[in-house]
């Protein structure tokens, strides 16, 4: 969890660092950043909070629940990367005005992922580390077992509710966020 946090830190601090702009900034670079910050944020405590609440009520889960935290935690981390390389790159690839759905789902394209590729190890590296998770995660033979129990006890208990709730909030405050943008 804490390489967690420091990859916040380190794309906060790209951020700042790649987008530091005057006063009159591009009010487009300030919330895309801010929003993509927010988001990715949300996202990673909601895998930390779910991994650990399966956890908390099956322990026999635990593999499973990390495993699937990990692959979703990694692809959290390389579509947060893509989106630093739209908005350094092709900024008008990145949608603010038609709601998290739209600015969550950019458009990515080959040419980008080559263009990605070529210039940063560490995005080369999250794509290994997805096959590998994956491969890790689809090979379990208890996905069956586990999505019954997920479905018939973790999704109607009151801890999963509360969770689910803090994260439909947190995602209302993002796009409440993206909602300031008021393109010219």
């Amino acid at each position: 969890m804490k390489r967690d946090n420091l990859f916040l830190v380190f794309i906060g601090v790209f951020i700042s660092c790649v987008f530091s702009v005057p006063v009159h900034a591009d009010r487009f670079q300030e919330v895309a950043q801010k929003a993509r910050t927010e988001f990715a944020a949300s996202q990673i405590k909601w895998q930390n909070d779910l991994a650990e609440l399966v956890v908390q009520k099956n322990p026999e889960f635990r593999a499973m629940a990390n495993t699937a935290r990990d692959l979703q935690l990694a692809y959290t981390k390389k579509r947060t990367r893509e989106f630093l390389f739209l908005i350094e790159n092709e900024p008008h690839c990145v949608t603010l005005d038609k709601g998290l759905t739209s600015f969550a789902n950019y458009e990515w394209t080959d040419k980008n992922a080559s263009a990605l590729i070529k210039g940063d190890p560490s995005y080369v590296a999250f794509l290994e580390d997805i096959s590998r998770l994956r491969e890790k995660n689809d090979q379990n033979p208890d996905w069956s077992k586990f999505r019954e129990w997920f479905q018939n006890t973790l999704s109607k208990s009151k801890e999963y509710e509360t969770l689910f709730n803090d994260f439909k909030e947190r995602q209302k405050g993002i796009e409440a966020l993206l909602n300031q943008y008021k393109p010219e």
